[in-house]
């Protein structure tokens, strides 16, 4: 028989704590509420407080923009050393409240490139002109099939002409015959009327009367260049002069063989000047062009290191000297003058030559003749220039002296003094125009003290 401490206990006291009362039960489910309440209230606020919070990347009523972070990637800024922290949760309202907003770089627009004009007419497109070369092309030489734009007619452009030069006004009357006198009277006049050729008849007049004094004779040389400026040199034909004539162009015309067909004694090139030809190689059905037919003479003045250019008959071959002081033949007329240079200690020969066959160089290359220097026709060095005319003796004296000619210089200064080894130099644009006037085997070149 067992005691009473060792009888079997009911089942509920055999599981030893696990007995509850009343009051204890009462508690434990107070204690799981208050859990429950707490967890769902901590829920309710990380949701509302947590997730619907401003960050410092968004604004209120932005959600959803993202901010490159450093390292590349895009995403919420949330602080790495937050242990405990959801990544995709945001920053507490009270972290940034008082922290700025800088917005996301934005690219650099590329600046539009600066064109300059470098003083093109308004609308035109700098760079789209073409580069005028040393030698105008013949159109015709191209493919037959090429198309070939039409260049609009140049308007001719006449330059007012002076009664007077203001740099070498008209001698005074009581500074020449009275006859000269009554020349330059006339001249004023013609010229104030517009007719150019009467006035330059009369000037001419004057030029040759031997009475006239050097000042008095340069002043009138001025004057006849200036009004050849519009004879001769623009775009105008005037009536009366033997020296121009009209041409219009027909199909298939270029310069080169107008002048040709023409027997004009003077260069494409210088047609083209006369005429202000943008593009000498374009021209247009029906346009008119001004010829001027030549020839053209050279006669080099020593003491006044000067050349004179006249228009007129070619002078026989072997003449010798001149009937006239100027140098000049009978039935000359005077066209303008040029500044030159000459050979030093006097060695440009004189007498009368003739512009030699094959002569007339563009951009020639030169060997010194003293030292067998070569000079290469791109050389800057070059002292002849771009414009080489070559010129043979047609009287006795000048039959020997050979090597000869007139060309540019890249010594302006030289102009007016004896630096060239005999032959005769000239500034670069006043070379360029007489090569143009004078021709090969035609144009004589006469040079006297």
């Amino acid at each position: 028989m067992a005691l009473a401490s060792q009888s079997t206990r009911p089942q509920s006291v055999r599981a030893g704590g696990g007995f509850q009362s009343p009051r204890q039960r009462r508690q434990r489910n107070t204690m799981i509420g208050a859990v429950v309440a707490l967890l769902v209230i901590g829920g309710t606020v990380w949701a509302i407080w947590g997730r619907g919070g401003p960050t410092p990347q968004n604004q209120p009523g932005q959600a959803g923009t993202s901010t490159p972070t450093s390292g590349g990637t895009t995403g919420t800024n949330t602080p790495a050393n937050n242990p405990g922290t959801n990544p995709a949760s945001n920053t507490p309202r009270e972290l940034v409240q008082n922290v700025p907003i800088v917005p996301a770089p934005q690219p650099e627009k590329p600046r539009e490139p600066v064109v300059l004009d470098m003083g093109k007419p308004k609308g035109e497109t700098p760079g789209t002109q073409p580069v005028p070369g040393n030698q105008l092309e013949d159109p015709l030489a191209k493919p037959s099939n090429a198309i070939t734009p039409v260049t609009p007619e140049v308007k001719p452009i006449v330059p007012e002409v002076k009664p007077t030069p203001a740099a070498a006004p008209a001698p005074a009357a009581d500074d020449v015959p009275a006859e000269v006198s009554r020349l330059l009277d006339t001249a004023k006049r013609a010229t104030s009327e517009n007719k150019l050729i009467e006035a330059r008849t009369a000037l001419l007049a004057a030029l040759k009367n031997d009475r006239v004094k050097a000042a008095e004779r340069e002043g009138i040389r001025t004057w006849i260049s200036e009004l050849n400026e519009t004879i001769i040199f623009s775009p105008t034909v005037v009536a009366g002069d033997p020296f121009t004539e009209n041409y219009k162009v027909a199909s298939g015309d270029v310069l080169e063989r107008i002048a040709k067909n023409k027997g004009l004694a003077v260069t494409k090139e210088l047609l083209a000047r006369v005429n202000r030809m943008p593009n000498p190689d374009r021209l247009k059905i029906g346009q008119n062009l001004k010829l001027v037919k030549g020839p053209f003479h050279a006669v080099v003045h020593k003491s006044d290191f000067r050349v004179d250019i006249y228009g007129g008959t070619p002078v026989a071959p072997g003449t010798t000297g001149s009937p006239r002081a100027d140098g000049a033949e009978e039935g000359w007329t005077y066209i303008r003058s040029f500044a030159c240079g000459l050979g030093e200690s006097s060695g440009t020969p004189l007498g009368t030559f003739v512009v030699k066959r094959n002569s007339k160089l563009i951009n020639p290359h030169w060997v010194n003749p003293k030292t067998g220097e070569k000079f290469s026709a791109t050389d800057p060095k070059n002292p002849i220039g771009e414009h080489w005319l070559g010129i043979a003796g047609v009287d006795e004296a000048a039959k020997t002296k050979t090597g000869f000619g007139l060309h540019g210089t890249i010594d302006p200064d030289s102009i007016g003094k004896e630096r060239s080894m005999g032959c005769v130099r000239m500034r670069a644009e006043d070379i360029a125009v007489v090569w143009e006037l004078l021709s090969e085997d035609v144009s004589t070149v006469r040079i006297v003290q």
